[in-house]
């Protein structure tokens, strides 16, 4: 799958090379570049919204908010945005696209999510240079990783859980 800021997503064939479909993600102010699969692989997470891979119609939508990075339980349950305008990670059930917990930040916008292996925890970094884990039962922020040098664009969980990573964006490079 391929996407870009214009709101354009691309399927492609791997064995082929070959586009599949093309399909509009909506408003200009909804990221491309957040896509997801959910298991059963019937479907696209666009941002905000789920496409149904056969036809190329939207099925739902999930969240009001520029949507900037998402992820996907390990399990399938639940969807985790990360916002740009209301500076929030948020957490919906996957099947009803209710909204079950909002990580609040309130200083930053969100840029990068990502769930652990096991779904236990939520990563999110920020563009004030820290990333923030939380507990996705509680809520409850368990820790901050402080000393990035530039904005935290994306994270990511080990397989094992040990160990996150972060992108940062530095002026002049990536």
């Amino acid at each position: 799958v391929g996407s870009g800021f214009q709101g354009n997503n691309l399927i492609w064939d791997i064995k082929s090379g070959q586009k599949v479909r093309i399909f509009n993600e909506g408003p200009p102010d909804t990221n491309g570049s957040a896509l997801a699969f959910p298991p059963d692989g019937k479907y696209l997470l666009s941002g905000p919204f789920l496409f149904d891979l056969q036809t190329g119609s939207e099925v739902k939508f999930c969240d009001n908010y520029a949507v900037y990075s998402i992820d996907l339980s390990p399990d399938g349950k639940y969807v985790l945005t990360g916002n740009e305008q209301d500076k929030t990670a948020r957490l919906y059930d996957f099947a009803t696209c209710e909204q079950v917990r909002i990580f609040t930040v309130n200083i930053a916008s969100v840029w990068g999510v990502a769930f652990s292996s096991d779904g236990r925890y939520a990563l999110a970094g920020l563009d004030n240079n820290i990333a923030y884990l939380w507990d996705v039962a509680t809520g409850q922020e368990l820790r901050q990783f402080i000393g990035h040098s530039g904005p935290v664009n994306s994270v990511a969980f080990s397989p094992d859980g040990k160990y996150v990573a972060s992108i940062i964006e530095e002026q002049g490079r990536q």
